[in-house]
């Protein structure tokens, strides 16, 4: 995040603010979030209208409301190939601001732009649905990775795009597969599946599918979906880990500085953390044994000068 990475910058900034592998820092979640801003990220403008909008709670300033509800205006405004999820935070969180400010006039514009979000939301899924059940694959796909995203109203949809992958999984289809499993794992449209999507990751693993192989080695690694199995996890992780995955990287590197199912290899530990540390996914085992002071990677949160420093530099504050 430190070197100008943009989507180091947003994560940190999102850990930082909800305290994520360490104590929440809003000050240090603001920080980043305008570095990232200043980088061309939509999304950041995003984050730092969270924590401008929970200061303005927590401090009950109608400064902060107002900075806040120019935030969210300005990422609604930026872009509409943003997280439906976001957009539809940003509405309401408008439509409580300006409550709070008592102006009737811009709530109501903004309940109305909601709905229609909204219900232009749903016509779209109706129509995607539509195209899946006359066997459009590359719908069913897109659909299925948005369910796993979590993208808000597939989710209503979930056993229906379930349904549809089972019969693609049927003809065989590897990338319907490796969706479906995923589904399973996880206990979209249903109960979870551990150990059929375990066996499916296997058989897709084995036939050397990269994500397969990933979650194949952490699901022995674990003991998901069946028994625990060192020797399977360490040859499937190490062909995710080489390949470029960073949480079988450090699931591997745990392994090796544990010994679990493996001689015990500092050496080897420390390689593979530095290679997750390096794709920003930092392990605290990493930041404990293998982190000198001298490193690039710290995990000290940098502080804004004042708090001032917490508003959108430049903005004025406009209700319409």
């Amino acid at each position: 995040a430190k070197k100008g990475v943009i989507e180091a910058q947003e994560r940190y900034g999102w850990m930082c603010f909800k305290g994520e592998g360490g104590e929440k820092n809003v000050k240090a979640a603001a920080v980043f979030f305008k570095m990232a801003r200043k980088n061309g990220s939509v999304n950041a403008i995003y984050g730092h209208a969270s924590v401008l909008y929970e200061k303005a709670k927590l401090k009950g300033e109608r400064s902060f409301y107002k900075a806040s509800a120019q935030c969210f205006k300005r990422f609604l405004e930026s872009s509409t190939a943003v997280s439906f999820k976001e957009r539809v935070d940003s509405w309401e969180s408008l439509i409580s601001i300006y409550n709070f400010l008592g102006e009737e006039g811009g709530c109501s514009l903004c309940q109305a732009s909601l709905n229609q979000e909204k219900e232009k939301k749903a016509e779209n899924l109706r129509g995607l649905m539509e195209k899946i059940s006359a066997g459009n694959q590359e719908v069913l796909f897109d659909c299925a990775e948005r369910l796993l995203g979590e993208d808000e109203g597939v989710g209503s949809y979930a056993l229906e795009i379930k349904k549809h992958l089972e019969l693609s999984v049927e003809k065989r289809n590897g990338k319907a597969m490796f969706l479906y499993a995923k589904i399973l794992l996880e206990g979209e449209g249903g109960a979870q599946e551990l150990r059929k999507a375990r066996f499916l990751f296997g058989k897709l693993a084995r036939k050397g599918h990269f994500g397969a192989q990933g979650y194949y080695g952490l699901m022995c690694y674990q003991g998901i979906g069946g028994e625990q199995d060192y020797k399977k996890a360490e040859a499937y992780l190490k062909k995710s880990a080489d390949k470029g995955n960073s949480t079988s990287q450090n699931t591997l590197a745990l392994m090796y500085h544990y010994g679990l199912g493996v001689d015990k290899d500092l050496e080897e530990a420390g390689s593979y953390f530095v290679r997750a540390a390096k794709q920003g996914d930092v392990n605290e085992v990493y930041l404990i044994f293998y982190n000198n002071e001298d490193s690039e990677f710290s995990d000290e949160d940098p502080e804004p000068d004042d708090e001032s420093s917490d508003f959108v530099e430049g903005d004025s504050y406009d209700s319409r």
